[in-house]
């Protein structure tokens, strides 16, 4: 009994180690976008006023889903305000750029 317990214990902690990686490396890649829409030298890149609505798919396919960038809600491709800086749920957001 006590093998069994070390090792569901040893397999929590490897879990726990798995998802602290997953976690910093998710955060890396966000720095590296914030630091990316900075690092253009243009002065609308964190909220760029010329935004559009991407076209609606006419197939009954599923829709690639997207994620705002400043509040983190998952939302359809076609329903997303796409800016040269990322991808937002409103132009409220995409004038406020990513949060910090």
């Amino acid at each position: 009994m006590a093998k069994l317990m070390m090792w569901i214990a040893i397999l929590l902690g490897l879990m726990f180690v798995a998802r602290l990686i997953a976690h910093k490396q998710a955060n890396d890649r966000i720095n590296a976008r914030k630091q990316k829409a900075s690092s253009n030298n243009d002065p609308g890149a964190k909220a760029n006023t010329q935004t559009k609505k991407r076209p609606a798919q006419q197939s009954n396919a599923p829709e690639t889903m997207v994620q705002c960038g400043h509040c983190g809600l998952h939302l359809p491709e076609s329903e997303s305000i796409a800016t040269s800086a990322g991808t937002w749920c409103s132009d409220k957001h995409a004038r406020l750029g990513f949060r910090k």
